[in-house]
């Protein structure tokens, strides 16, 4: 596998993780629409939820051998949603 083989492999791993954390991200635009969180916060969110998805993507490729399970995708979603509901419960 030469390195743009490469390349690509590790951007399509992390973008499940990515567009999750853009969807949240953009959901919880829409439903704060009185009060927007500042683009800080807002960056800050997304960032976490991708770590918090590429660690769980990781964690699922070791478990299970294989990339793209559907157990991991369902536990990349509950990871991050709750995360956001943690967040939302303890910050307010």
């Amino acid at each position: 596998m030469d390195a743009i083989n490469l390349f690509w492999h590790i951007v399509n791993f992390i973008a499940p993780a990515l567009w999750l954390g853009l969807v949240m991200m953009i959901w919880d635009l829409w439903a704060k629409r009185a009060s927007r969180p500042a683009p800080r916060r807002r960056l800050r969110g997304l960032l976490l939820d991708w770590g918090i998805g590429i660690a769980v993507l990781l964690a699922g490729l070791v478990i299970t051998g294989h990339d793209g399970r559907m157990f991991t995708y369902g536990a990349l979603a509950l990871a991050v949603s709750g995360r956001r509901w943690l967040a939302e419960m303890l910050l307010g």
